[in-house]
């Protein structure tokens, strides 16, 4: 093994007191079931818009720009990034309109790293671990993170259902071309109230990513690049996304 294969180990390890408990990971994801055998549907996804006869549900993919578009097409002041397979019903999931976004799987990650690690944060994850999470690389943070896959696990979880009916969303949105994303939601019988999309709780703060980019080294960089595409290589295959080698 080279000495830059041990660094990569050393700085991937996760500490002992930032290891996510396995019963606590069961039982969140057990009580997601609620809704599913309820037939009730997350309040934090409900839109004020119709569509075909059907009404338009949002799921918030995080890092993905789901605040904006909840904001566009929404008023209720909830977040909720269940994953529709936890918490829809097959009848309500094909009798709904799903709408959901999608992002460059590296530049998600990145997003996600600089927004629990490097702003000022403080949701589920910093209440239980506080400013330990500062201290994480990118590295640590990738293997950290994927106990988590309700905060950043693999995006076709948020697009997908085990329907074999409807297995995906009826619309898939890319953060990269949110400029058209008015018009394809017109062209779906969906016409907002707003012509235009506000960049909300947005992280790609070229500021702080400079100074991550400049603090790896290019070699760094690529394998953050590959371990980032191993983890989420479904969503590169799924949704076309190239894998790159730098970080811009």
């Amino acid at each position: 093994m080279s000495k830059f294969e041990s660094k990569m180990m050393e700085v991937s390890f996760i500490p002992r007191d930032l290891r996510r408990n396995e019963l606590e990971r069961s039982i969140y994801f057990k009580s997601k079931a609620f809704y599913k055998y309820s037939g009730l549907i997350p309040k934090a996804w409900k839109t004020n818009y119709t569509t075909r006869g059907k009404r338009v549900v949002l799921i918030h993919n995080p890092k993905a720009a789901g605040t904006s578009l909840k904001n566009l097409l929404s008023d209720i002041n909830q977040t909720s990034h269940s994953m529709p397979s936890n918490v829809c019903s097959e009848k309500n999931w094909i009798n709904s309109f799903s709408i959901c976004a999608i992002r460059d799987p590296f530049e998600r990650f990145i997003s996600g790293y600089i927004f629990m690690t490097k702003s000022k944060f403080q949701g589920v994850l910093y209440r239980k671990y506080g400013k330990k999470l500062f201290d994480l690389n990118p590295f640590t943070f990738l293997e950290f993170i994927k106990q988590y896959p309700e905060k950043l696990g693999p995006q076709v979880n948020w697009v997908s259902h085990y329907s074999k009916v409807k297995p995906r969303c009826d619309l898939i949105l890319r953060t990269e071309e949110s400029h058209k994303w008015i018009k394809q939601l017109k062209s779906h019988g969906i016409e907002t109230l707003s012509s235009q999309l506000y960049n909300l709780n947005s992280t790609s703060n070229n500021v702080k990513k400079s100074k991550l980019a400049s603090s790896l080294t290019k070699k760094e960089i690529t394998m953050l690049r590959h371990r980032v595409w191993d983890y989420y290589k479904t969503d590169y295959k799924l949704f076309g996304y190239q894998k790159n080698c730098d970080l811009n």
